[in-house]
């Protein structure tokens, strides 16, 4: 085939290649999404201290250390 059109080996599967996994993409097109958004659109993003400080509070409350206190929210 390579030699019959003029081309390269590589050009040919280069070509060959490309057909397939533009076809491949078409038929495993993902259907769309739906963003699912929680609280408030404009209220703050919460900080990465924020963050630890909730997971240290959950990992308190799962371990139940008797002595141990919850930090207030921040």
């Amino acid at each position: 085939m390579a030699l019959s059109e003029g081309k390269t080996l590589g050009a040919v599967l280069s070509e060959a290649l490309g057909a397939y996994l533009g076809k491949r993409k078409q038929v495993a097109k993902d259907p769309p999404f739906e963003l699912l958004v929680r609280g408030n659109p404009r209220g703050r993003f919460p900080s990465p201290a924020d963050m630890s400080a909730v997971e240290e509070d959950e990992e308190l409350a799962a371990l139940r250390i008797p002595g141990t206190k919850r930090r207030a929210a921040p």
